[in-house]
């Protein structure tokens, strides 16, 4: 436990450490960086962390969408639940449960045939997602046909080469060249993988599959890597080299291994180490697509040698049994910066000169727009000046156009002024009309100017 917390508490802060890097001010705003601190407190008190996650509940999400396709979104509840209703009703009757039959006055169940549907229709368990378990032959090899790849004699093939242990097959026997071959832990081997597999001695061997063969038995030749002691400068992964002279000559270290194909464990993930061997792209070949040459160039790296590589850490797929074949000081995790008070002091200023630079523009941003309606009251202000200025020359202009009317008196009622008969009713509504629209006009002047007086003052 405590070891395994103290690699996890390494995990978090390569992570925290990652996002300082990249952006120092993420770690203040977002909250799932600052819960990944208390995991380990957690997982010390509840278990591993996988007990009790929640996040993983949210992919239940597509289940309620798929249910609600077909609804008129007047009422998704209900359908969601009638579905669900549906589902769980269609559960009970395949698993053999029980109902209430009006009719009989008893309770039934299904038949057998159909409880044994999902047992038997492999249709109806591919819509469920039930994937039957796949029923492996560890150690076994599937052979090329005939056509592709005619038996050889013993005497032909690769292994009879490096057969170093035991009483040799005879040299007229006849192999079939293997195409695939069955790890103990259920991975499919092809030609070129990478393997781990124990020799008779129990010893793990880490090698590339040259040769299959299948007759009376199978067998495997593996090119045999030594595993180094030291770590990618780079990735610090650990790096696989052929062996040297002094390990073959002293060691007695066999650069290619004949085993049983039931010495095979597992695949793992290999690398060439392009970095160390400065491999360029120096191989152009025509672009395929779907299954036809087309006319764009694709460039393609061409390593410079073939014995230096890297085992790929980073890979999910049988991590944990990687983790226990390599020694514990290979995949260990190691920090991200090895001294981390000086990064995060670093990482404390950045962020400080961050936060002051954004609060800086926000600062300029607030008094622009204050600018700008400042601005905007002050020619609100003006044109309501103008208005007002506009409103008393018309009053002035209207009085003095009424002064000659008021002399001579009201014209008398159906006497015709222009070509209009005159009404006195009419000039009533007139004289009605232009007061609202004075009072109104004195209304935008009052408002235009208690906004400019809120803005300046």
């Amino acid at each position: 436990m405590e070891d395994y917390l103290a690699q996890l508490k390494i995990a978090i802060a390569n992570v925290l450490d990652a996002f300082d890097a990249v952006d120092p001010c993420r770690i203040l705003v977002k909250i799932k960086l600052h819960l990944l601190a208390h995991i380990p407190d957690d997982v010390r008190r509840f278990g591993p962390s996988i007990r009790f996650a929640t996040e993983i509940y949210e992919a239940y999400n597509a289940v309620f969408r798929l249910c609600s396709v077909f609804s008129n979104r007047l009422a998704p509840s209900r359908d969601i639940s009638r579905k669900f209703a549906a589902m769980a009703r269609v559960k009970h009757f395949l698993s053999g449960g029980y109902w209430w039959d009006s009719s009989t006055k008893q309770w039934i169940q299904a038949g057998n045939a159909v409880q044994q549907i999902l047992l038997t229709d492999p249709v109806f368990q591919r819509h469920l997602g039930w994937v039957s378990p796949s029923i492996t032959d560890p150690g076994s090899i599937k052979p090329f046909s005939l056509q592709r790849r005619p038996a050889l004699k013993w005497s032909q093939t690769k292994t009879s080469t490096h057969w170093t242990s035991g009483t040799a097959p005879l040299p007229e026997s006849w192999w079939r060249p293997g195409r695939v071959l069955t790890a103990q832990s259920g991975d499919e081997v092809a030609l070129n993988s990478w393997v781990i597999a124990l020799d008779s001695g129990g010893n793990t061997v880490i090698g590339r599959v040259t040769e299959l063969l299948v007759a009376e038995k199978s067998l495997v030749t593996l090119e045999q890597f030594i595993c180094g002691q030291e770590r990618h400068p780079d990735f610090g992964w650990p790096v696989l080299r052929r062996p040297n002279g002094p390990e073959i000559a002293q060691r007695q270290v066999q650069s290619f291994v004949v085993l049983s194909a039931a010495a095979v464990q597992f695949v793992i993930s290999v690398q060439h180490d392009c970095r160390e061997g400065d491999c360029q792209p120096t191989v152009v070949q025509k672009e395929f697509q779907e299954r036809e040459e087309t006319s764009r160039n694709v460039s393609l790296i061409k390593h410079s040698n073939d014995d230096r590589f890297v085992i790929n850490m980073a890979g999910l797929h049988n991590f944990v049994k990687l983790c226990r074949a390599l020694p514990r000081a290979l995949t260990d995790l190691q920090p991200l910066f090895p001294d981390r008070v000086t990064f995060h002091k670093e990482a404390a200023e950045q962020a400080r000169a961050l936060r002051a630079k954004g609060r800086a523009k926000t600062a300029e941003r607030r008094h622009a727009k204050a600018a700008e309606k400042k601005r905007e009251a002050e020619l609100a202000a003006a044109a309501a000046r103008q208005a007002e200025e506009a409103l008393v020359t018309g009053e002035e202009i209207e009085q003095s156009d009424e002064e000659p009317n008021t002399a001579v008196g009201e014209p008398e009622e159906g006497t015709v002024v222009g070509d209009v008969p005159y009404v006195a009713e009419l000039e009533v509504v007139v004289h009605n009309t232009r007061a609202r629209e004075e009072n109104e006009s004195r209304c935008f002047i009052d408002r235009e100017i208690r906004l400019y007086w809120t803005y300046t003052c």
